[in-house]
């Protein structure tokens, strides 16, 4: 198993984005600029589980317009407070590591980034269950929580 880069970690998502209609990503945080990264890189059906505190928000490590784009989009959402992984999984394979679906995360603007340190496993059937149970216990974003959460922000 070979270890990527935060660069070679975003080439191998949207590899894997690229070749497969649907996925999931689990990220405790998520930005703008990674909305519009994954719409480019076309998935057709996404599943995005992020951590989604209200704090997060608050802080700009979650973007609630990116939510929002994504859910536009045709995409589910989900939130679990407790979620601290980052995980993308598109077919047989899943690239896992330290890499959140942010800017610096994944050296979405490519000025440096974070360093980051990713590794890819296959889907095994063990592993597909271990993230279904996430989705599972997750909370999914529908409008009236959306309009909830935008009213409290505000």
């Amino acid at each position: 198993m070979q270890i990527l880069s935060t660069d070679e970690a975003r080439l191998q998502c949207e590899k894997m984005m690229k070749a497969m209609p649907s996925g999931r990503i689990f990220s405790a945080f998520f930005t703008m600029p990674a909305a519009k990264w994954i719409l480019e890189n076309s998935p057709k059906d996404l599943k995005l589980v992020v951590r989604g505190r209200a704090s997060d928000f608050v802080c700009g490590a979650a973007d609630l317009d990116a939510i929002n784009l994504i859910m536009s989009e045709g995409h589910s959402v989900f939130f679990n407070l407790n979620l601290h992984a980052k995980v993308y999984h598109f077919g047989s394979e899943i690239l896992l590591g330290s890499s959140n679906l942010t800017t610096n995360g994944l050296n979405l603007m490519h000025q440096g980034g974070n360093i980051e340190l990713n590794s890819v496993v296959p889907a095994t059937p063990s592993n597909v269950t271990l993230l279904d149970r996430i989705v599972n216990s997750s909370y999914e974003v529908d409008a009236a929580v959306f309009q909830k959460l935008d009213t409290f922000l505000e």
